[in-house]
C-alpha cells in the first residue's frame, strides 16, 4: 500500500538578521514514501571516480549553496562507493560495516549502504540544479548489485535548497542483496532514523539499526525525510536588546519543516497572550509600542502535521523618549578651555578639516544618557558628538554624521548637538594642526562630581569664512544633565550672503523610519527655550553671545510663546547707542533684529525700499566725522538713515545687497547733539531679521594708507611687526590687482623693505575675522610691478609668500589688505626674513592678549 506525506516546497526569502541555530534530533523528520519518480538527469555531471573502484571515497565536494541539517548549517560533503555520504569538511571513510550507530562518519546520508564496488561501468558523480533559492544537489551511484555481480544498480540522493529535505531515489538493478544494506539517516550513536525496505515501501524506526535490508527495490520508489517543525531560526527585535523603536515589527525566518503559518503571542507579561493566529507572514505588527518599557513575543509555526514546540519567549526594551527640563540664560560669563584643553587623539576622515568625525574619546566617567550609561564619544566638527562610537561612518560625505544638520536621519543615533552646522575650522585648510586648534575637550572636578567640556573654537561656515563661531557642551557626572554654552558667536560680518540652516537639540537610541514622536529634542525657536520632541527645526538665528542652554532629566515644562515688537519699534523707545573711538572690531553686542516690527506712520523709505519692519536707535555725537556701519545678516538687505532731533532725514544708504554691509559717514554732526538711526529689510517683511550696528567716530587712516608713506621693515628673523592694521584705510587707486581673482582691495595698507637676499619670505600672521591678501611689487610709488600675490587660506590665518630671484640692496613694496568687501577686523602682524619664521600664530596670540 502506497504511503505518501505532503512535501511542502517554500521559498524562502531571507532577511539580514543575525542567525542563532539550536541543535536538533534527526529521529524527529518525517519519513515518507513515494512511487514512481524519476531520476534527474545527470548530463553534465562531475564525477567523482569510476568503473574497477572498491572502498573509494571522493574528495571533499561543495553543495553549491547553504544545506540545513539537524539545524546545523552545511556547505561541503563527501561520498564513497560503498554507497555512503557524508556532510562536512571532512572526508567519509571507506568503512563497508554498515551500522547508522557506528561511531563515524557523521552525519551520515545512508541511501544504500553495504561492501558494495563500481564493477565495470559503475560511477558516482554530482550535479547542481536549477536556480536560487530554488536548487537542488543529485548525487548518483552506479554501483555492483551485490558486490562484484555483473548487476548495476543505480539511485540517487537530492539536497532542498528551499526546504532542506532529503530524497532518496532508486532507479533499476536494485535487485535482493543477502549481504543485507543500511537505509537511513544519522546524526550520531543514539539519533538516527533506520528504514526497511520491501519493494515499493518501507517502515522506519528511530530505536532500532537494521543493518540486514535484502530485498529488492522497486524502481521509482523514493523516501523523503522531511525535517521536523521547528521554532522560528531568528526573529527581530533580537532578544534582549534595548533602546528599539516604539515603530518596531516582529520579523522573522521560517525555520525547519516548512511551516505554513505562526501563532504570535505578544505583551507586557512574560508569559504573553496570543494575538494572531495561523499568520499566513513572517512579519506581525503590534501597533506603537510604548517607550521605555519591556515586550515579550513567541513565534510558534505550524503546518498540516501540527505546531511547533518549545519556542521560546524573546523579551526586548524599547528606547526611553528622549525628555528633559529646558532652562536658558543670557549674559553668561564664558571660560574657554582651548588654553587647556585636550585635543581629539584621531580623526577618521584624515586631516579634513570640512565634515570629520574624531576616533573615540573619553568621557572620563560614566554619563548616563537615555536609560543607560557611555564613557565614550566622537566628536564632529560640525558642531555636535555623538555617543555611537561603532559607527562605521567618517563625518565625510552626504550619510549620517556628516554635515546633513538632522536629529532624524536613520542611523544617526545617540546624537548631542549645540550647534549642528556645515562647519569648518577657521580657514578650512585640511591641516591636522588647525583641527588641535580648533576643538578639545577637558574633564574637570572631583569623582562623582566631573564635568566634561567639549569646545569649538574659532568655526566658520563651509565656503564662507565671515562667522567666528565658539560654544561649548558640557556633560555633568552627578546629575546627568547637559549644557550648551555660547560665546562668541559672530555670525555674519557684512562681507558674505550666508542663510544658517542649523539644529539645535539631541536625539536618543533608536530613529524610526519615519521617525516617531520621542525620539529626539529639537529646538523649534532660536534663542529660546522653545524645544519639542515631536517635531524638528532647521534655524536660521544664531544663538546668542555668553548664552546657555541647560537640560536637567526630567518633565519638560511648556513653553508659551509670548508675541511681542521689539523694544525699539518705535522712535519715541529708541535703543541707545553709544559713539566708540573706533570701528568695532568685536560683534558681540552688536546685533540686533527688527523681526516683528511694525512700520513707522509717515516716514517714506530710502532709494524706494519697504519700511514696514523698521526699528529705531538714538546715539549722542562725539565728533562731526561718524561713521555708522551696518552689518547685514542672511537673506537681510538692510537700509539705513540717519535722522536729526527734529526727525529731518540727513543722510541714507542703500546701495549694497543681502549680507553685506551699509555705512554712513557724516561729517557735519554737532558734538553733543542728539541723532537717530532707523533700520529696516529693504523688502517686504523683514527676513532673517538680522543685522550688526556700529556707531563710531570716523578713524584717520592710518600713516601707511598709501605706497609714498609705506613702512619701512627690517629683513629678520622671528620679529614680527606688531598690532599692524587696516582700520580706515582708502583703496589706493591705479595698482596692478592681485593675481588671485575675487579679492577686494579697498583697505590697503603698504610697507617696504630692502632685499638682503635673492630669497626673502613675507609673512602675514591674520587677526580673527581678518582674510589677509600679500602682494609684492618692485618699482617705484605711481610705477609699481606686481611680481606675486597670496591669499590660500582665510580668516585669522598665517599667508607666506616666497619671493626668489630678488635683487640684492633693492627696495621692494608690500601691500596688504582684507580679501573681502571693508576691511574685517582689520588687525594683522607681519614680518620679513630670509627664513620662515617660528610659530607666527602664536605670536599674534600673545600680542593680542598683551594688547
Amino acid at each position: 500500500m502506497k504511503r505518501q506525506i505532503q512535501l511542502f516546497l517554500l521559498t524562502i526569502n531571507f532577511f539580514l538578521l543575525s542567525a542563532t541555530l539550536t541543535q536538533g534530533q534527526v529521529n524527529l523528520y518525517t519519513v515518507s514514501i513515494a512511487n514512481g519518480t524519476a531520476l534527474e538527469d545527470m548530463s553534465g555531471f562531475s564525477p567523482f571516480f569510476f568503473g574497477g573502484q572498491d572502498n573509494t571515497a571522493s574528495t571533499v565536494q561543495n553543495i553549491g549553496f547553504n544545506f540545513t541539517f539537524n539545524n546545523v548549517v552545511y556547505t561541503q560533503f563527501s561520498a564513497n562507493s560503498n554507497g555512503l555520504m557524508r556532510l562536512g569538511s571532512t572526508v567519509v571513510s571507506t568503512n563497508a560495516i554498515n551500522q547508522l550507530t557506528t561511531n563515524s562518519d557523521f552525519p551520515k546520508i545512508s541511501p544504500y549502504w553495504d561492501d558494495l564496488n563500481t564493477g565495470t561501468v559503475g560511477y558516482c558523480g554530482m550535479k547542481l540544479i536549477g536556480v536560487a533559492p530554488n536548487r537542488k544537489l543529485s548525487v548518483e551511484w552506479i554501483l555492483s548489485i551485490p558486490k562484484n555481480s555483473v548487476n548495476t544498480g543505480k539511485f540517487q540522493v537530492w539536497l532542498y535548497e528551499a526546504t532542506n529535505v532529503i530524497q532518496y531515489v532508486y532507479n533499476t538493478g536494485m535487485n535482493s542483496n543477502a549481504g543485507g544494506y543500511s537505509v537511513g539517516l544519522a546524526g550520531s550513536p543514539s539519533d538516527y532514523i533506520s528504514v526497511v525496505t520491501s519493494g515499493s515501501s518501507a517502515t522506519s524506526s528511530t530505536s532500532f539499526d537494521n543493518t540486514t535490508n535484502s530485498a529488492a527495490i522497486t524502481s521509482g520508489m523514493s523516501v523523503i525525510f522531511t525535517p521536523p517543525l521547528g521554532c522560528v531560526a531568528n526573529s527581530t527585535p533580537l532578544a534582549n536588546s534595548f533602546g528599539n523603536s516604539t515603530a518596531s515589527q516582529l520579523n522573522w525566518i521560517p525555520g525547519t519543516g516548512n511551516p505554513t503559518s505562526y501563532d504570535v503571542y505578544f505583551g507586557t507579561a512574560p508569559n504573553p497572550p496570543i494575538v494572531a493566529a495561523s499568520l499566513a507572514t513572517t512579519t506581525f505588527n503590534p501597533g506603537a509600542l510604548a517607550f521605555n518599557t519591556t515586550y515579550y513575543y513567541k513565534i510558534v509555526p505550524k503546518n498540516s502535521i501540527g505546531s511547533a514546540v518549545g519556542c521560546s519567549v524573546n523579551q526586548f526594551k524599547t528606547a526611553p523618549i528622549v525628555e528633559y527640563n529646558v532652562i536658558r540664560n543670557t549674559g553668561i560669563s564664558y571660560s574657554s578651555i582651548m588654553g587647556t584643553g585636550i585635543p581629539a587623539t584621531g580623526w577618521r576622515n584624515g586631516t579634513n578639516t570640512d565634515d570629520n568625525l574624531s576616533t573615540t574619546q573619553p568621557i572620563g566617567f560614566n554619563f548616563a544618557y537615555q536609560g543607560t550609561t557611555y564613557s565614550n564619544f566622537s566628536l564632529s566638527t560640525n558642531g555636535f558628538i555623538t555617543f555611537n562610537v561603532g559607527t562605521t561612518n567618517t563625518g565625510g560625505g552626504s550619510g549620517v554624521y556628516s554635515y546633513s544638520n538632522g536629529l532624524t536621519s536613520i542611523g544617526g543615533t545617540l546624537i548631542v548637538a549645540p550647534f549642528y552646522e556645515d562647519l569648518v575650522c577657521q580657514g578650512n585648510s585640511g591641516a591636522q594642526s588647525s583641527l588641535d586648534a580648533s576643538m578639545k575637550y577637558s574633564l574637570n572636578g572631583t569623582i562623582g562630581s566631573r564635568i566634561l567640556t567639549i569646545e569649538w573654537s574659532g568655526m566658520e561656515i563651509y565656503n564662507n569664512p565671515g562667522p567666528n563661531l565658539n560654544f561649548q557642551l558640557k556633560l555633568y557626572e552627578a546629575t546627568g544633565e547637559l549644557e550648551f554654552l555660547y560665546g562668541t558667536m559672530e555670525s555674519f560680518n557684512g562681507t558674505f550672503n550666508y542663510l544658517y540652516s542649523y539644529t539645535n537639540g539631541m536625539n536618543g537610541v533608536n530613529i524610526s523610519s519615519p521617525s516617531v514622536s520621542g525620539e529626539y529634542l529639537s529646538q523649534l525657536t532660536a534663542n529660546t527655550r522653545n524645544y519639542s520632541n515631536s517635531s524638528t527645526a532647521l534655524l536660521g538665528e544664531v544663538p546668542s553671545c555668553n548664552s546657555s542652554i541647560k537640560f536637567t532629566p526630567g518633565i519638560y515644562t511648556p513653553y508659551v510663546s509670548v508675541v511681542s515688537l521689539p523694544v525699539n519699534d518705535l522712535k519715541t523707545s529708541a535703543l541707545h547707542l553709544n559713539v566708540n573711538s573706533a570701528p568695532c572690531t568685536e560683534l558681540c553686542g552688536t546685533y540686533y533684529s527688527s523681526i516683528g516690527a511694525t512700520a513707522s506712520v509717515g516716514l517714506a523709505a530710502c532709494a524706494g525700499g519697504n519700511a514696514d519692519d523698521d526699528v529705531w536707535f538714538e546715539f549722542t555725537a562725539t565728533n562731526p566725522n561718524t561713521t555708522i556701519k551696518v552689518l547685514s545678516g542672511g537673506n537681510y538687505n538692510a537700509s539705513v538713515e540717519l535722522f536729526n532731533s527734529s526727525n529731518t532725514l540727513l543722510i541714507c544708504s542703500d546701495v549694497t545687497l543681502q549680507g553685506l554691509t551699509e555705512t554712513l559717514s557724516p561729517t557735519t554732526l554737532i558734538a553733543g547733539q542728539q541723532y537717530f538711526i532707523r533700520v529696516y529689510h529693504n523688502q517686504s517683511g523683514a527676513a532673517t531679521g538680522q543685522f550688526s550696528i556700529c556707531v563710531s567716530a570716523t578713524p584717520i587712516p592710518p600713516s601707511n594708507d598709501n605706497c609714498l608713506n609705506a613702512i619701512s621693515l627690517p629683513v629678520v628673523t622671528n620679529i614680527f611687526t606688531t598690532g599692524s592694521q587696516t582700520i580706515a584705510a582708502t583703496a589706493s587707486t591705479s595698482i596692478p590687482s592681485c593675481s588671485v581673482s575675487g579679492t577686494t582691495p579697498d583697505d590697503d595698507v603698504w610697507y617696504s623693505f630692502v632685499a638682503t637676499n635673492t630669497t626673502e619670505v613675507i609673512t602675514v600672521a591674520g587677526g580673527n575675522g581678518f582674510n589677509a591678501v600679500v602682494q609684492l611689487f618692485s618699482g617705484t610709488c605711481g610705477a609699481l610691478n606686481a611680481i606675486q600675490c597670496v591669499n590660500s587660506l582665510g580668516n585669522g590665518q598665517t599667508e607666506v609668500l616666497t619671493a626668489t630671484n630678488l635683487t640684492k640692496t633693492q627696495t621692494y613694496f608690500i601691500r596688504v589688505y582684507h580679501a573681502g568687501v571693508g576691511g574685517g577686523t582689520g588687525l594683522f602682524n607681519i614680518n620679513v626674513s630670509t627664513t620662515l619664521p617660528a610659530c607666527p600664530e602664536t605670536q599674534f596670540q600673545q600680542v593680542q592678549h598683551q594688547m
